[in-house]
Parts: structure tokens; sequence; C-alpha cells
């Protein structure tokens, strides 16, 4: 389904694509950034978000993470992959926050990340800051997920310490 009248389109009016596999929730965001001045195109699975974004080139693509078939972190790998793609901001819209989510949305290439639910005025703010992101934030986007990745022994040390003190208080050892 594509949302698109030509006729009343402004020139310059961002196109969004929204990927999103729940009919309700597609309709419901499509209706609302229609509402706040967007071109809304739509697709229900990764692999027809693939094919309208290189199709139509879209602006900016909003993607759920957990899409059947292909997830939506391979689609937004497989994006970043592509020549025709990679340069189109894409914001992971998902209800998966636990588990790394954010973190795996950035090492994936992602330039956004909200959880669902969202407020409606905080998805409209994180598509604007993406799309008046300057063309040289790119490499900035790039180090960070370079540092993220680097970080990761870091977090993993944290993460195995965190037992030990636990294990030291049960038998009446100290924190330190």
């Amino acid at each position: 389904m594509e949302k698109c009248d030509t006729a009343i389109v402004p020139i310059d009016q961002s196109t969004i694509l929204l990927i999103e596999d729940f009919d309700d929730a597609r309709q419901m965001y499509a209706d609302y950034l229609t509402f706040s001045g967007f071109l809304v195109l739509t697709a229900p699975d990764a692999k027809r978000g693939i094919e309208l974004a290189e199709a139509r080139q879209p602006d900016l693509i909003l993607m759920d993470a957990g899409l059947p078939g292909m997830t939506g972190w391979e689609a937004c790998s497989n994006l970043k992959a592509s020549p025709t793609t990679r340069a189109i901001p894409v914001i992971m819209l998902t209800g998966h926050v636990f588990g790394g989510s954010r973190k795996q949305s950035i090492q994936v290439g992602a330039d956004g990340f909200l959880a669902k639910p969202c407020l409606p005025d905080d998805l409209v703010r994180e598509i604007r800051r993406a799309l008046e992101r300057p063309p040289g934030e790119v490499a900035t986007a790039q180090m960070e997920r370079q540092e993220l990745e680097s970080s990761e022994p870091a977090v993993g040390k944290a993460r195995t310490a965190k037992p030990e003190k636990r294990a030291r208080r049960k038998r009446g050892g100290g924190t330190s």
C-alpha cells in the first residue's frame, strides 16, 4: 500500500518508508506521519521494504525490528551494504527494548532507535533529527559504532564482575 497523491504533494515533502508487519500499527504510524506532513510509503515485511527502498529512494526508512522472514536488523544491514540505499537514514522502531536491541541496531548501521510504543511527537522529532543530520555526520556515526564494538570486552567484564560481588556478599565478604 502506497500513500501518494502527487497532485497535492509539495515538492520539498520528505518521503518516509514505513516497514511494519502489524496492519494496525502500520496504518496508525502512516496516518500520523501523513498528518505531520510526510509522504508515506508502507511495506508489510523486509523483502518488500527493501524493494521499495531501492525503487523509490525514500528520504528515510522507519523499520520495525521484529519482522517476519527477515528481521529489521538483517534488512538494515542489507540496506547499508547496498550502494543504492546505504545513504538513506534508517530508524529502528521496535518493542524489542531488552537484550541489546539498541546496540544491535547501531551495529547494523541504523541511524536511530525508538522503543514502541513511543509518543507521536517523539517519533516525528527523531525523524526530523535524522533528516536534518549533515552528511559529514555519517563518519561520526561509523566511529561511534566502532567505539561501541571496541568497548565490548569491557562490557563483558563488567557483567561478569557482578556475580562475583554477589557471591562474596553471600559468603560474608566485602564488595570491594
